[in-house]
């Protein structure tokens, strides 16, 4: 938004020393309430979100210290508005959460009958709610009704169905020019990242949202929309609108903040922020506030030993009084001896709100000279602490250069941009002449597709001092993907001594087609293994079908503990993937006995879509007893191993094992017959992962012949022949 500056930056200071008096001691009275106990504070798992109204909301009127002092936060009850009584409140903010509208009743206190009763008294309400529409145009209040479909002019709304969790439609909006939502575009219900920062989800995720749609003839102005119609069958639909009802003033939004993917709710905040912007700029300040016309007192030329009288007018507009107790001029032997102020007998004079008081400044010299000097505004208003107003003059020198607008370093080349990028530039206008130049009009008059537009509030007429420069914001946005050229004109109007106050700025840019978003695409949805007796390898093949860059940030099996052993990543991490290029991501299926296998492969990446995609695994464990691994060791791959040494035994023999993996288990090793009959117990007790040694001196008292010995990991069994020949 653009900030209306004074002479010389005058204005700047004084809000500077204004932001230093908000900081003034915690009982300053509240004029901004936002009421907090509407809304659901839970995630879509239940989960409760302790931050959300901060996070969300609130943060934008504490943070600022323009807003903080002035604003609270407070649940909707009796005992609330006895403390903030709704006429001393200049905003109200409800935040409706996901289920509920206007037609709510909180404490016994019914929102609508709240909004009417700001509104009615010129005040300012902002309402945000995920399903407001639905709760009031399909409930039984005829007065909520005709408020949404006469005073604001909804037409109808639409209750979009996003699909059910893990995954939703995601959808984006777009803020509109010249309202409080100052074109920001939000990323809604999907993983996302902007600036190269990590890929966030949502705060919580939705599976509906509401729109609506606008009567021609509506009082309200829409302000954001579902930028592509085509995902709601064409039709062009609306989640923000802002009206003026009378004196007051009515935003309000449809969907919640918190459906913004990742740093996303930054840019619903700037609406936010913009919003309460839009609802000050017309009433009076929470503190004592000066202000004062003309801005800048010239008295341009007069003959020497002539007069000139001009009026200046101090005015309150803030809701505390100041007392304004004396006009000085500057250097009064020097500069400031032509100019006298007249009607001091007013001072001192204490000022409420709205109230003025005027002054008559007069300029005479009898030497032929050019003044230049200031008033110094001595008051205890909250803005105006060393507040100078800068007054000149001319007396019998008629050599002084008129206004003269000046623009430098024109055309305004915007480059080529890709959809659906922008581009801001500053238009800058000069003063180069002696007398201030006075802007009447600066305006849009050749536009290619509406690409340009002015990008903040223009305030008319406007005063640029001599010798001085202000900026415009100038944005390109071309709002269609396409490669063409757009060309515009800018007319400024002013006071200029040339070209009758005229000057004009050529616009230009290019857009080119945007390379396609990166999106995935795979081979099969699911992995099914079957029975598996040792070891099976299977593929899924990753293929980008966008024109950029696919990224796998994460490649994950989710399993319990046990079933995740018996599955092996192969081929990862992945490289970049470019256009129409695969790559393969392979999982070996490892079975440790003989059950059903059930796992996740969990694939995260900046696709736009199936981001975040989850392939279900399954397979059976076959004959999985007794595998042969190597060097003469036998038992379940990638969990235990055994052998003995040496084998045939004679007279003495080591029987040496290893558990392998993260987990301690319960071993357990017997030696059985040929028949499978148990003969001997070598070892029952829990072992950590590592390698161990057994002698086997038992087997001194068998006979010669074949035996067996069987070993139990856990719940996976395994088992080994030795023979014993002395």
């Amino acid at each position: 938004m653009f900030t209306k500056f004074t002479k010389y930056g005058l204005i700047l200071f004084a809000l500077l020393i204004m932001g230093s008096a908000l900081t003034q001691s915690q009982e300053q009275k509240k004029y901004y309430i936002l009421f907090d106990n509407m809304e659901d504070q839970k995630d879509h798992e239940g989960t409760v979100i302790t931050n959300l109204i901060d996070l969300c909301y609130y943060e934008v009127l504490s943070e600022n210290p323009n807003f903080a002092p002035f604003s609270t936060r407070a649940p909707l009850s009796a005992a609330t508005l006895a403390k903030h009584p709704v006429d001393d409140m200049d905003i109200a903010i409800f935040i409706m959460g996901k289920g509920k509208g206007l037609s709510h009743v909180q404490n016994g206190i019914k929102v609508f009958d709240l909004v009417q009763q700001m509104l009615k008294a010129g005040k300012r309400v902002l309402v945000i709610g995920h399903n407001l529409l639905s709760k009031d145009l399909d409930g039984n209040d005829q007065a909520i009704k005709d408020f949404y479909h006469n005073t604001l002019g909804v037409d109808e709304y639409i209750k979009w169905d996003l699909g059910s969790l893990p995954n939703p439609t995601t959808f984006e909006l777009r803020g509109i020019d010249a309202t409080v939502a100052d074109g920001w575009p939000k990323y809604c219900n999907g993983t996302y990242a902007r600036n190269n920062t990590p890929l966030q989800d949502p705060i919580r995720w939705y599976t509906e949202a509401e729109f609506f749609t606008i009567k021609s003839s509506a009082n309200a102005e829409v302000m954001e929309y579902l930028q592509d119609p085509e995902k709601l069958y064409g039709k062009k639909v609306y989640t923000g609108l802002q009206a003026e009802i009378g004196d007051g003033k009515f935003v309000m939004w449809t969907v919640n903040y918190d459906i913004a993917a990742g740093g996303e709710v930054e840019h619903f905040r700037a609406g936010f922020n913009g919003t309460i912007n839009w609802f000050r700029k017309d009433r009076p300040w929470p503190l004592s506030h000066l202000q004062y016309s003309p801005n800048f007192l010239d008295f341009e030329m007069v003959n020497v030993g002539d007069e000139r009288t001009k009026i200046l007018t101090i005015k309150n507009f803030g809701k505390e009084d100041f007392t304004l107790t004396d006009l000085t001029v500057d250097d009064p032997e020097g500069e400031g001896a032509a100019f006298t102020i007249l009607d001091k007998e007013k001072l001192p004079v204490k000022l409420s709100t709205h109230s003025t008081v005027t002054f008559r400044v007069n300029f005479k010299s009898d030497v032929k000279k050019i003044y230049n000097s200031a008033i110094s505004v001595h008051s205890d208003a909250a803005n105006a602490e060393g507040l100078k107003i800068l007054v000149n003059g001319s007396a019998g020198i008629s050599e002084k250069k008129p206004a003269e607008l000046e623009l430098s370093d024109y055309p305004l080349d915007f480059g080529t941009l890709t959809y659906p990028k922008s581009k801001d530039l500053y238009l800058e206008v000069f003063n180069s002449g002696d007398s201030p130049l006075t802007l009447h009009q600066i305006e849009i008059v050749e536009n290619t597709d509406e690409a340009f537009t002015i990008h903040q509030t223009i305030d008319m007429p406007k005063d640029v001092e001599p010798g001085t420069k202000i900026s415009y914001k100038i944005r390109f946005w071309p709002l269609e993907e396409s490669e063409k050229t757009f060309t515009g004109k800018i007319k400024i109007n002013s006071n200029g001594f040339s070209n009758q106050g005229a000057g004009f700025v050529d616009l230009i840019g290019k857009s080119a087609v945007s390379l396609s978003p990166a999106q995935v695409d795979f081979s099969a949805n699911d992995m099914v293994f079957g029975v598996v007796d040792t070891t099976k390898t299977m593929t899924i093949t990753l293929t980008n079908t966008g024109e950029k860059d696919l990224y796998i940030q994460t490649v994950s099996i989710e399993a319990d503990p046990e079933t995740k052993e018996s599955f092996e990543l192969i081929g990862t991490p992945v490289p970049p993937i470019g256009y129409n290029q695969t790559y393969d991501v392979g999982v070996k299926f490892i079975p440790k006995k003989q059950v059903d296998y059930n796992a996740t492969l969990k694939i995260i990446s900046n696709s736009k879509m199936y981001g975040n995609k989850e392939i279900p695994i399954s397979g059976t464990g076959g004959d999985v007893v007794g595998n042969i691994l190597e060097d003469g060791f036998e038992g379940i791959s990638g969990l235990f191993k055994m052998r003995v040494n040496p084998n045939p035994v004679t007279d003495n023999a080591i029987l040496e094992y290893t558990l392998m993996g993260e987990a301690s288990r319960n071993v357990e090793l017997v030696i059985l017959n040929s028949e499978g009959k148990e003969l001997v117990e070598l070892k029952n007790e829990t072992t950590y992962p590592g390698t161990y040694t057994l002698s086997l001196d038992a087997v001194a008292k068998l006979a010669n012949g074949a035996y067996i010995i069987a070993a139990k990991a856990g719940p996976y069994t395994t088992s080994m022949k030795f023979v014993i020949s002395r």
